[in-house]
């Protein structure tokens, strides 16, 4: 139910739910994302939409300002603080409601997501910290043969996720109490600007399975997003690209700090490195397309890559184009 605050005679509608949008010139698909949320099943006075503009230089200031004057449940703000992590914390901190709601910016949300998570957020017990669902792609432009699609699921029945596991960015809904508790998202995390880094989500996940006794999260398969999936996602670079940046991320978080350590992990892995190639090398007959042999044998090579970098405190940054 709708929850109401009266002041100086009258009375103001609190949101249940607060979807958090972060957006960084990315005007041309904001739209489509919004109309799927602004048609959803449940009641406008149970919601409302945050857009967090995370210093964009398009289009974005304008194109919210008439969108805003048109669902009156629809707020924007302005976060000049370059990173995905930032905008996701003033999401969460502009909020209303006793849930925050994460969808991407160029995702489309089922007509009953926010309905489906209210119910499982009240009904579900043990009472989850955070809901997840499946994301699966849709595309604008035709794929390339050898691309498989990209499809991020937890299987196909409802259950509580297994100590390590996390939601994707695209499709969780967390009670901002935990949020507040412990501060939000790590800042150093997560995408910033045009270049790759990752792990924002995650970092919070582990923070949270590492903190806490016995954290609920809850997946469900009816907790439906769409994510759309542009061209240049369709191709090896990009791919190993975001291995590399996976390796590093991972070097932060579990990689060895003291300097013999290090050097002993380094000299392994350079080891590792030469026999992954060798496997590479072999496997390139099972193959159809040598985009899928790159793609599937190549990627741990690359993780490997980053962590490695990392361990030598190396610092590249890699564009997402």
């Amino acid at each position: 139910m709708t929850t109401s605050i009266t002041k100086f005679g009258k009375t103001f509608f609190q949101p249940l739910i607060s979807v958090v949008v972060c957006t960084y010139n990315r005007a041309n698909l904001l739209a489509c994302a919004l109309h799927t949320l602004c048609r959803q099943t449940l009641d406008r006075s149970e919601y409302e939409v945050i857009v967090v503009d995370n210093n964009s230089t398009d289009g974005t200031r304008e194109f919210m300002a008439e969108f805003c004057r048109r669902f009156p449940n629809v707020r924007y703000c302005f976060e000049t603080q370059q990173g995905i992590s930032y905008a996701y914390n003033r999401g969460w901190q502009e909020a209303k409601g006793e849930y925050i709601a994460y969808i991407d910016d160029d995702a489309r949300a089922g007509e009953n997501w926010l309905e489906t998570a209210l119910a499982l957020l009240e009904n579900t017990k043990p009472a989850p910290l955070c809901l997840g669902g499946p994301i699966f792609p849709f595309y604008t432009t035709a794929k390339p043969n050898w691309f498989k699609g990209e499809m991020r699921t937890w299987g196909d029945s409802p259950r509580y996720l297994q100590a390590g596991e996390s939601f994707s960015g695209s499709n969780m809904v967390w009670r901002k109490e935990i949020l507040q508790t412990l501060g939000g998202f790590d800042v150093k995390s997560g995408m910033g600007g045009d270049y790759f880094t990752l792990g924002e989500e995650t970092e919070l996940f582990e923070r949270i399975w590492h903190s806490l006794d016995q954290p609920h999260f809850y997946y469900s398969p009816q907790l439906v997003v769409h994510h759309w999936v542009p061209p240049a996602k369709m191709t090896v670079s990009y791919r190993l690209k975001r291995a590399f940046v996976t390796g590093q991320r991972l070097n932060r978080l579990h990689g060895p700090r003291i300097s013999w350590r290090r050097l002993r992990f380094l000299m392994g892995g350079l080891v590792e490195i030469a026999t992954m190639v060798g496997q590479l090398l072999r496997q390139r007959k099972k193959h159809a397309y040598f985009q899928n042999w790159l793609i599937e044998d190549g990627v741990p090579i690359f993780v490997k890559l980053g962590i490695l970098s990392g361990v030598m405190g190396l610092d590249i940054r890699l564009r997402q184009r």
